[in-house]
């Protein structure tokens, strides 16, 4: 009974946190585009295409654990301003929980694969 009770407790210690790291770090998703509309808790933007796609509007929930980044608030985001918006999916809802605004001209594509390409190019040199 003792071992069960330990191992409980054990798994729950060790689990939980893994648990919260996954939803942080695993399960968040995130798209560029054009900002097609903002309002007080709501952005939509018009999400740039992918091979073999088209772009589709995609309106998500800001609310205040929403992280800006380059931009001083919501309402001084525009209609075609480029950004990057990470999100969670909570059911049928998108809420954001980040969104930066990219630079005119800025490579928009962050692709995890190729810094740590150029990561091992810049450590074997």
């Amino acid at each position: 009974m003792r071992k069960a009770l330990a191992f409980t407790v054990i798994a729950v210690f060790v689990l939980l946190p893994v648990s919260q790291a996954l939803a942080l770090w695993g399960f968040q998703k995130s798209l560029e585009g054009a900002v097609k509309s903002v309002e007080e808790d709501m952005i939509t933007i018009s999400s740039m295409p992918k091979e073999g796609e088209g772009s589709q509007e995609v309106t998500l929930e800001v609310n205040p654990q929403t992280k800006l980044q380059e931009i001083a608030s919501l309402e001084t985001l525009k209609q075609g301003d480029q950004v990057r918006v990470k999100y969670k999916e909570e059911g049928d809802k998108k809420i954001a929980t980040s969104i930066a605004k990219l630079e005119a001209g800025a490579q928009q594509k962050d692709q995890p694969q190729q810094r740590q390409q150029s990561q091992r190019r810049n450590l074997g040199s």
